[in-house]
């Protein structure tokens, strides 16, 4: 019985580790995202700014 409960705990717990690591996975990929389109913003501007001082 003892037994039965400590591997249930375990799985539990595994389990847990498995959910916080994927949400801190979209957490990050999110940021990623973010500042991508931050830098691409960015470089678009110097861009124009290029095309309309020759």
């Amino acid at each position: 019985m003892l037994k039965l409960n400590f591997n249930h705990t375990m799985r539990l717990r595994l389990l847990l580790l498995i959910l916080i690591l994927g949400l801190l996975l979209v957490v990050c990929w999110f940021w990623y995202e973010k500042q991508l389109r931050a830098l691409d913003q960015q470089l678009r501007q110097r861009q124009q700014q290029v095309e309309n001082n020759p």
